[in-house]
């Protein structure tokens, strides 16, 4: 449980474009209860639910208002995790969460997160190697749109983002001395979409490709 008194930025506001004094809002209460089961760390389920009261947000002309009443989120989480072969690595996750006033808070009601890779010790040891990739997948939902002149987000409903596939994939490998990675980042850009943007008007990365190389010398 926590009480906690609004920042200052939502009482009180200077700037050339923005400016509110004395709003008097008052402290936001938060109640919440997680409850979480496993099986051997690799199976597992967990349930949240959390009641706001007083919640602080900005509205759509990006001013900070406060709901009166409560507000109700609750969500779940199963996930699992495993290794066959000895060597190769499954993992999959996946989040439902909802809220009892939607209008006031942006969220993806889903998010599902899947993961396959490779690890182990080649050529009688002296490669460690470890490769995979990722994707994450975010249901539609309208999300916050960005005002540079508060440096903060607003609610927005005029632009809804889409299920776009965000994959990385990754390589990892050591060859004593020698410490190298690259990844590919958004690597279904244009196959999967265009509209990777989860801030309205803000587009996540490009697809891009990212490497590096660690190389210890001794005398």
């Amino acid at each position: 449980m926590e009480s906690r008194n609004p920042d200052h930025f939502y009482n009180n506001w200077v700037s050339n474009h923005y400016t509110w004094f004395n709003n008097g809002f008052l402290p936001t209460q938060t109640s919440q209860i997680l409850l979480g089961a496993s099986l051997d760390k690799r199976i597992g389920l967990e349930l949240y639910v959390k009641n706001i009261s007083n919640f602080l947000y900005l509205d759509e002309l990006a001013y900070p208002t406060q709901l009166s009443g409560d507000m109700l989120l609750s969500g779940a989480k199963a996930y699992a995790s495993f290794t066959v072969f000895r060597h190769l690595g499954l993992r999959a996750e996946h989040t439902y969460q909802s809220s009892s006033r939607q209008a006031f808070i942006s969220l993806p009601s889903n998010i599902s997160k899947a993961q396959i890779f490779y690890t182990g010790n080649l050529f009688k040891g002296n490669l460690q190697l470890n490769t995979g990739l990722q994707a994450e997948l975010y249901s539609s939902f309208y999300s916050y749109a960005y005002m540079p002149a508060t440096q903060m987000f607003y609610l927005q409903n005029r632009v809804m983002t889409t299920q776009y596939p965000y994959l990385t994939v990754y390589l990892n490998a050591r060859i004593r001395p020698v410490s190298i990675f690259v990844k590919v980042e958004n690597a279904l850009q244009n196959y999967a979409g265009t509209n990777y943007s989860m801030v309205a008007g803000y587009f996540q990365p490009d697809r891009c490709v990212r490497f590096g190389i660690n190389w210890m010398f001794f005398d």
